[in-house]
């Protein structure tokens, strides 16, 4: 018995914790607040995947959320194996996205270092209807 009410207070202390990420899945053109920074792309965000498209192929990359407002996407802001990382380099060497504002369909982000919040570049996802 003692069992059972564990695992039924464990079953509704975590659904009231589950987040749900600020960018929702679907379509966004993505661009940059410099032109120096990148070119735009468009891109696909569906749960824990981030969908690359640019002129001649797609690319799939994880996404790994840290907070319902910051992700990392691995594969595009850091390599996919660990093992192609450049020496000298570790996890706190690449960025992450920061959703800073939602205007309707258009979130502006922030990429900044995981190591000290520096700030490397900075757009806009545009979700696409």
């Amino acid at each position: 018995m003692k069992n059972i009410l564990f695992i039924l207070i464990l079953v509704v202390v975590t659904s009231f914790n589950s987040v749900e990420n600020i960018l929702p899945n679907g379509n966004y053109r993505v661009t940059f607040d410099k032109e120096e920074q990148g070119e735009p792309f468009e891109c696909t965000i569906q749960n824990d995947k981030f969908y690359l498209i640019r002129k001649d192929r797609t690319e799939s990359c994880d996404v790994i959320w840290i907070t319902e407002n910051k992700f990392r996407v691995v594969g595009y802001l850091e390599p996919k194996n660990p093992a192609d990382n450049p020496a000298g380099t570790n996890e706190h060497d690449y960025g992450y996205y920061e959703v800073a504002k939602i205007d309707e369909n258009t979130y502006s982000y922030r990429v900044k270092l995981v190591s000290d919040d520096y700030v490397l570049f900075s757009g806009k996802f545009i979700k696409k209807q």
